[in-house]
């Protein structure tokens, strides 16, 4: 989904519960999201689970996505997250030794981790240099998943001050995109 407002139309149609909205969603990003969580888990059964609780996420959580600026943004850090705590509770789990195959998985997973890591801190640098209040409102919005309308309420700011703060934080994020792209495309074609 691109940002524009047939999107915010039908984010606001699936936020009052419209299956056709969610399945719209769902054919549009589910193959995308599963491709980016196998590249991630190095395993493509693993990530359809994983992609899967997602979508079921996003449907239970459907009421909270109407104020989401960039829906494609939160569904992906949605599915980083899910990828890394899989992994992290399979490497806590796992103490069986690795066949060659799994070694290979797992060096494979290792790396795309170190690839997201580093993509993270880049990013978290970024943010770091928001001003306060922007930064708040941005992680308020993206990391705790609150509406821009709570966001306003818990803050005493209007909502489209919020919204202003919310959009000069993807505009500062956008300025690192090449960057992230280009670290994306390496990770796909190593």
């Amino acid at each position: 989904m691109s940002a524009n407002v047939s999107d915010h139309i039908i984010l606001s149609a699936l936020s009052h519960g419209d299956e056709k909205a969610f399945d719209l969603i769902f054919e549009q990003l589910y193959p995308k999201i599963k491709f980016f969580v196998t590249r991630l888990t190095g395993n493509e059964e693993d990530a359809e689970n994983i992609t899967q609780d997602i979508f079921m996420q996003l449907w239970i959580k459907r009421e909270r996505l109407e104020g989401i600026e960039s829906f494609d943004a939160y569904v992906y850090t949605m599915a980083k997250n899910a990828g890394l705590n899989f992994i992290r509770k399979s490497l806590l789990t796992d103490t069986q030794m690795p066949s060659e195959s799994q070694e290979v998985a797992s060096e494979e997973s290792l790396e795309d981790t170190l690839y997201y890591k580093e993509l993270e801190g880049i990013i978290e640098k970024e943010i770091d240099k928001m001003p306060q209040q922007r930064r708040k409102v941005f992680e308020m919005s993206r990391v705790e998943g609150l509406s821009n309308a709570e966001i306003a309420e818990k803050l005493g700011i209007s909502k489209r001050t919020v919204e202003t703060h919310i959009s000069l934080a993807l505009s500062d994020l956008r300025k690192i995109m090449p960057l992230m792209q280009l670290m994306a495309l390496l990770m796909i074609t190593k």
